[in-house]
C-alpha cells in the first residue's frame, strides 16, 4: 500500500532519514527527494515572490491575523484610513478582490 497525502486513514506525517524507519513502517515508506538549492537557484525559484514595502507586509502580516483596521492602524503607527488606502491600494496591484483573498494569494505566491 503506498499512502496518499490526502487519504483520511493516516493522522500525519514524519520525516526521517530511511535508515533511521523501522521496521514495522518500512512497507509506508514514500519516496522523498530533499534538494539543497544553491543562492542562485534559490532566487531563480522564488523570483516571483511579491516585493511588498516593510509598512505594507506588516499591515498585509496582521490582515491575515484577523486584526482589525484600528488594531492595524495602532500597531502600524498610522490611521485606519491610510490602512484601508494601503490595503485597497494591494487588492487593485495584486487583482484580489477582498482583503481575505489578497491575504491568499500573497501566501501562494510566498509571502508569509
Amino acid at each position: 500500500m503506498t499512502p496518499s497525502l490526502d487519504d483520511p486513514e493516516f493522522d500525519g506525517w514524519l520525516l526521517m532519514r530511511r535508515a533511521a524507519v523501522p521496521e514495522r513502517w518500512t512497507h509506508r515508506v514514500v519516496d522523498l527527494a530533499l534538494v539543497p538549492l544553491l543562492p542562485d537557484e534559490a532566487a531563480s525559484l522564488l523570483g516571483d515572490r511579491p516585493q511588498l514595502s516593510a509598512d505594507d507586509e506588516l499591515i498585509v502580516r496582521l490582515a491575515a491575523r484577523g486584526h482589525s483596521l484600528e488594531a492595524i492602524s495602532r500597531e502600524a503607527g498610522i490611521s485606519s484610513r491610510a490602512v484601508s488606502r494601503r490595503l485597497a491600494n494591494l487588492r487593485e496591484r495584486f487583482g484580489a478582490e477582498s482583503n481575505v483573498a489578497l491575504v491568499a494569494l500573497l501566501a501562494r505566491r510566498g509571502f508569509g
